[in-house]
């Protein structure tokens, strides 16, 4: 078993979260304190190191396929919110190319076809060699839409990268589930 899972249990499936506490009921906006405990329900949040690799990944359900407006234009609405935000310690996140996140050299790749971005460190990066992925995708046997950030690799630092991946990309993911999540 991996050192330090911080995950729920293996036999759950991968994109769900944990169902927990009584009967599902509609999101309520003028609530916000309602709103942030539903949030954290269904967000879900894993680390592990292992044989020299790491990844962490931090993900949230922002609908349920049966909810009305679960759709693939909601989908797009997120990647885009997604995207404008994948990139830490930078405003120009939605260039292509090369980035120097505090003397870290990354070069970042967007795939919009797939609703995804990937920022790959290169050498010089303190973290090199990893990726992190964010996603959006909906579940083809549920039809539920959601959003995901996946880091990977097998740089130095295994524990800390996971730390900081975690701690700067949980708030992307909560953010487009305030502002989307039915």
């Amino acid at each position: 078993k991996a050192e330090g899972v911080r995950s729920r249990d293996d036999s759950q499936p991968g994109d769900e979260p944990l169902e927990v506490g009584g009967p599902k009921r509609a999101i309520d906006p003028n609530n916000p304190q309602r709103r942030r405990a539903e949030i954290l329900r269904r967000m879900t949040f894993e680390s592990w190191v292992k044989d020299g690799r790491h990844r962490f990944r931090v993900s949230g359900l922002i609908c349920r396929g049966t909810t009305p407006g679960c759709d693939g234009e909601l989908e797009l609405k997120v990647y885009k919110d997604i995207n404008s935000n994948d990139i830490p310690f930078t405003s120009d996140d939605n260039r292509q190319g090369v980035h120097i996140l505090l003397g870290n050299p990354i070069r970042h790749r967007e795939f919009p076809e797939e609703l995804r971005s990937m920022n790959e460190t290169m050498p010089g990066h303190i973290f090199h060699e990893g990726t992190v992925i964010p996603r959006v995708y909906t579940n083809t046997a549920n039809d539920n839409i959601h959003a995901e950030v996946v880091g990977e690799g097998s740089g130095p630092h295994p524990a800390l990268n996971n730390a900081l991946g975690v701690r700067l990309f949980a708030p992307t993911i909560y953010r487009a589930m305030w502002r989307y999540m039915r």
